[in-house]
C-alpha cells in the first residue's frame, strides 16, 4: 500500500538500514520486514508510533506519503541507492 512504500522511503530517509530501524523501533528485523513487504496487518498508530521511534516527525511522514513512489525514487536516486527499491 502507499502507507508501507511511505514507510519505507522514510527509513531511508533516515539514512536506516531495517537492522537499525528495527532496534529504534524496539522489534526484530523480520517484523519490519513483514511490515514493510506488507504481509501483516498495522494501523494508523503503529505506524504512527514506529514513524517516530525512527526518528521522525509525523508530518514530515505524511509528506513522503502523499507521493511515495516519487519520495522513494527521490532519496534513492540521492544516495545512490538501487538496491532499495528491492
Amino acid at each position: 500500500t502507499k502507507t508501507l512504500v511511505a514507510f519505507k522511503a522514510a527509513r531511508i530517509s533516515l539514512g536506516l538500514n531495517r537492522r537499525q530501524a528495527a532496534e529504534r523501533c524496539s522489534c526484530s528485523i523480520r517484523a519490519l520486514e513483514q511490515l514493510e513487504n506488507g504481509r501483516c496487518n498495522y494501523t494508523e498508530d503503529r505506524i504512527r508510533r514506529l514513524i517516530r521511534k525512527m526518528g521522525m516527525e509525523w508530518e514530515e511522514f505524511q509528506k513522503i506519503e502523499n507521493s511515495p513512489e516519487k519520495a522513494l525514487a527521490q532519496i534513492c536516486s540521492v544516495h545512490g541507492l538501487i538496491s532499495a527499491l528491492m
